[in-house]
Parts: C-alpha cells; structure tokens; sequence
C-alpha cells in the first residue's frame, strides 16, 4: 500500500512501499510502436532531403543518433510513476529559464529567431524546446490542484500565470514567436478541459480580436507581417514570402497520387523546396509518398494524437489528466501548423514536424514527451485505490474517479 506524507506547498510527494504495477502488462507497446513507424518514415524522408548536404553523412548520423538516445531516454521516464514528475518539473522548469535567460546573452540567431546554444560535444541546442516540456510539467500541477480544490484558488491560478508568463516572455524576446503560439495553445486547451463556461472564451475571443490591430501596428515585425500576408495574397509575394510556400505546393502536387518513391524525389534531390528537411518535409512526403503515403501519414499522426488524449481522459488523477493533455496538445499544434504552413493554409512559423523533421534536439524532446504519456499510461490501471494529494484519503470505490476529475 502506498503511503503518502502529507505536505504543504504544490504537493510533491513523498512515496514508501511505492505501489508495484506489472509494466509488462500495462505498458502501452502500441502507442510507442506506433511513434517509431513514424520516426522511421521521417529518417527516410530526411535521409531524401539532407542527401545533397555535403555533411550527409554527419547530419544523417546526428539524426540517427538522436533517435536513439531518445528512444532510451523515453523508455526510462516511461518506467517512472509520474508522480516524480512534479518535482522533476519544478527543478526542470528553473533550469530551463536559466537557459532562456543565457540564451538572450549568449544565443546564436538561426531564421530569424536568436532561441539557439551552441554548447561543447552537443553543439546547437534550443531551450525553448525543452522548457515547453517542463512548463507545461509545473502548470499541470495547479490545474490538479483547482480540479481537486486543494489551497486557495487564486493562489494556484496566480501561480499559473506567473508559471507560464516567466517562459513566454522570454522566448518572445528571442523572437520565437512560433514556440510560444505552441505555449498558448497548450494552455488553452487545458483551461478548456479544466471546464471554463463559454462565455469567458467568448470573452477572450473578443479581446483577442480587439488586439489585433495594436499587435499589428505595434508588435509584430514586417518579416512576420510578410508571412500572414503570404497566406492571404500568395500571388502577390510569390518572389518574397511566398516563395517557399509555393515551392512547397508544386513540390506536394508533383507527387500524384502514388508518389514517385521513397528517396526518388527528383525537386527534393535538387533542392527544390528550402528548408525542406525540417519546415518543409511535408513537402519530400508528398512528392515521395504521393497522397496515398500522405493520407497513411495523417491517418498515423490522428491516431497516435488520438490514442495520446484518450490516455489523458483516462488518466486516474488530475494531474495526469492535465500532464498528458497539454503535451498532447503540444504535439497536436506542432503538427497541424507544420503540415498547414506547407499547404499555405497558415502563415509559416518555423516549426518542425514533430517525429520527422530532422533536428536533435526537437526529437530528443519529443521522445521525453512520450516517455511522460506512456508512464502515465502505465499506470491508469491503478483501480484498487485512488488518491487525494491534498489529505491522503484513500478512496476504494473506482466509481467516485469522476467526481474528483
């Protein structure tokens, strides 16, 4: 039987006689055989895309690389309770900010975005990318909390706000806009799912729309201006910020149905579309694949998102509820602004395919990020006994789940 100490603060807990669960059983082999098809599909589609690289061979082995520590890496968080993650996150949290901070000083400028470390043995290395982790691994904390009515409420929506504004702000100061649209759609959802009434996202809505003008004249940069109307009035910009879109369509189009075959692309092999193994694989997939292979592609992408949030609704607590749900969400943006920037549906920010485009840190991040799913899918099996963070009440009817989440 587990026993909990009671504490204070944000609820870390202190474990003894940690319950034993049979990952053996419970382990969710699907899910993660799932995500290997696909990062084996985009080790193809990179290898097609970096192959007139004169440093093929190295960034084909840093991708593979990658990969593979990624994989380890996910398996060992997998095999923790994720209770752990709280206090993992919190320490994570601080260090990452402690990156972002180095970054201003120290960082290396790559499209645009000053978001980059250049650091010895590891080479380039983008905080912003691994903070989204660890933000969204404190946030989850107060939203247990409100969920459970654990401490004063505005003391955890408080804590929240200055959680996700510390982070924000300062990866909008490295001009990494695209990274913090991903913060705020995360966050979003997970206040949807907490259950805000319609009237307050009514509300927030109108606000929004009501800032646009201010954000237009007044924050936004004229290469950001560029891209949305790149969206709008493609023809207009084709020589300038249209170009990589339109190139990226002739490029997908070219592919017919069936695809020319894998690494056969002959845009790709010339360089057809820039940026084409990170912000544009899409476009070697649908040159490559054909619409076949895409539609097998997004058919595997809205299964694994899928199979991800119903772990998170699952979950047999409010934090895992909210842990699995905001890295789901994470993951969700990346993938519908990648694919949707490529297709010139929205304005192009920079991110990469999650699983697919080539970049290590990214990969290795989002192998953590599925080595936090799985753990709590593991563990979603814990019926006999549920418990309440806050006063350590053992709850033995599963059925009363519903009432705390």
């Amino acid at each position: 039987m587990v026993k909990r100490k009671k504490k204070k603060g944000i609820g870390v807990l202190s474990l003894k006689n940690e319950q034993k669960i049979s990952l053996s059983k419970t382990y969710d082999y699907g899910l993660i055989f799932c995500v290997i098809v696909l990062t084996c599909i985009g080790a193809v589609l990179c290898t097609s895309a970096i192959s007139y690289f004169s440093a093929f061979s190295s960034m084909l082995r840093n991708q593979i690389l990658s990969i593979i520590v990624g994989i380890v890496i996910c398996v060992v968080i997998s095999i923790m309770d994720y209770d752990y993650f709280k206090l993992f996150g919190i320490i994570g949290y601080f260090v990452t900010l402690g990156l972002l901070v180095l970054v201003l000083f120290r960082g290396v400028e790559i499209g645009g975005a000053k978001s980059w470390l250049r650091l010895p043995v590891l080479g380039l290395f983008q905080p912003s990318e691994l903070s989204k982790v660890t933000t969204i691994m404190v946030v989850a904390i107060f939203f247990g909390r409100l969920r459970d009515n654990e401490g004063k409420p505005w003391i955890n929506v408080l804590m929240m706000i200055v959680t996700c504004a510390i982070p924000l702000g300062l990866i909008a100061k490295q001009n990494d806009f695209g990274t913090a649209m991903i913060y705020i759609f995360a966050i979003a959802i997970m206040i949807f799912m907490f259950g805000i009434k319609f009237r307050y996202i009514f509300i927030a809505g109108g606000l929004g729309l009501a800032s646009l003008p201010f954000l237009w004249f007044n924050v936004l940069k004229d290469h950001q201006k560029g891209r949305i109307l790149a969206v709008l009035q493609p023809e207009v910009f084709a020589e300038t910020y249209s170009y990589n879109i339109l190139r990226a369509e002739t490029a997908i189009s070219s592919g017919g149905l069936t695809g020319k075959g894998m690494l056969n692309g002959d845009l790709t092999a010339n360089y057809y579309v820039p940026v084409q193994e990170s912000d544009f694989i899409f476009s070697v997939a649908g040159e490559e694949m054909g619409f076949i292979g895409c539609t097998f592609l997004l058919l595997l992408i809205f299964g694994i998102l899928g199979w991800m949030y119903w772990i998170g609704f699952s979950a047999k607590d409010s934090y895992g509820k909210f842990l699995v749900v905001g890295m789901t969400s994470m993951l969700a943006f990346q993938y519908c602004e990648n694919i949707c920037g490529c297709l010139g549906i929205f304005p192009l920010t920079g991110i990469p395919l999650p699983f697919v485009s080539q970049g290590g840190t990214a990969m290795i991040v989002n192998f953590i990020l599925l080595g936090i799913v799985l753990s709590v899918s593991s563990r979603r099996d814990r019926s006999t006994h549920v418990y309440d963070m806050a006063n350590t009440r053992s709850y033995e009817d599963s059925k009363t789940i519903s009432e705390y989440s």
